[in-house]
């Protein structure tokens, strides 16, 4: 299966939110849903490679090569440009939090500033909430390994209390438990972790597209479109299987992106471009201030582009060198 598109999609969406190229109001194609398909993936993939790691060692090992990497760039682009725009000690404070996964990163925009003067990096708490993940997947594996019927009875409670806290817990920037704790979002982890542990050959099954995959796809844009608190516990199941199914469909197109694996550098880094434009006024230098429109799409082609140069003498060097470490070991 390739699961390279869909994540470069579900990244692209995020960032076309977040540039305001397209609007954060459709039921599906919304920043915030793009969000919890990247969690559902995560649960379905992680699991999938912690039990095919020769051991813990091994399986941190390659998970620090692969999202670490490209935070360390995040940091020294964010002090060049600190250091460039003669920005105060918070800014450099906050571009160093990100190193210990803090999401405190708060930025003053000259331009179009809040009412506090500052924006957050919009993309980080999720990476804060996956290295939560990351922590527990072992714990969890060992316990489907060892106590199978009481770690599971756990998830499942787990996972109704995920959606109970996710339903009536409010979205702001000030509800940090909402923003900063896995338990909001554990039930798209554990549609994963169930499906990767207990099904992980589902995609092949003779009646899965035929069946499976369209009353997924049907329960996905019936929640969405019309909601229905009944079945609702659905969804996250509902979301692995599309992704499942469109992964396999992008088999055909082969095993990996032609471009490389570019959605981690587009989802962390058009953050970080959107900074560089507007605290170094990259396009009002350009003679095009008034051209918002213009001015996302500039900042998109960008990302793409750092994003390209990331993966290939970056990221792809640093998950060699780690899965080359383990194989020796």
């Amino acid at each position: 299966m390739n699961f390279d598109y869909i994540r470069l999609l579900l990244a692209t969406t995020v960032m076309f939110v977040h540039l305001k190229i397209i609007p954060n109001n459709h039921p599906v194609f919304n920043s915030e849903i793009a969000v919890l398909f990247f969690f559902c993936i995560s649960g379905f993939l992680i699991t999938q490679s912690y039990i095919n790691s020769q051991s813990l060692e091994a399986y941190l090992k390659k998970r620090v090569a692969r999202i670490y990497p490209p935070i360390v760039c995040t940091f020294f682009a964010l002090c060049t440009i600190g250091l460039l725009t003669n920005a105060g000690q918070p800014f450099f404070r906050g571009a160093a939090s990100l190193l210990v996964f803090q999401d405190w990163l708060v930025i003053t925009n000259p331009v179009n500033p809040d009412p506090n003067g500052v924006y957050a990096l919009g993309t980080f708490w999720t990476l804060v909430i996956e290295l939560q993940f990351y922590l527990l997947i072992p714990f969890i594996i060992f316990g489907l390994q060892t106590k199978q019927k009481a770690t599971l009875a756990i998830l499942l409670l787990v996972y109704f209390a995920s959606h109970f806290i996710r339903r009536f817990t409010p979205e702001t920037q000030d509800a940090l438990a909402y923003r900063l704790n896995i338990m909001c979002v554990a039930h798209f982890f554990i549609a994963g972790i169930i499906t990767a542990f207990y099904a992980p050959k589902l995609v092949e099954k003779p009646l899965f597209f035929k069946i499976i995959a369209p009353i997924a796809l049907a329960v996905f844009l019936f929640l969405q479109y019309r909601g229905n608190q009944y079945i609702t516990h659905l969804m996250p199941f509902a979301m692995v299987i599309i992704i499942l199914a469109i992964a396999k469909i992008s088999a055909g197109f082969g095993k990996k992106s032609v471009f490389g694996d570019l959605s981690y550098g587009v989802y962390l880094y058009h953050m970080v471009v959107v900074t560089a434009f507007d605290r170094l006024l990259l396009f009002d230098r350009l003679g095009f201030g008034d051209l918002v429109l213009e001015k996302s799409v500039c900042e998109a082609i960008v990302t793409f582009s750092v994003a390209f140069i990331s993966w290939h003498l970056v990221e792809k060097r640093f998950i060699a060198m780690a899965h080359r470490t383990v194989n020796k070991a």
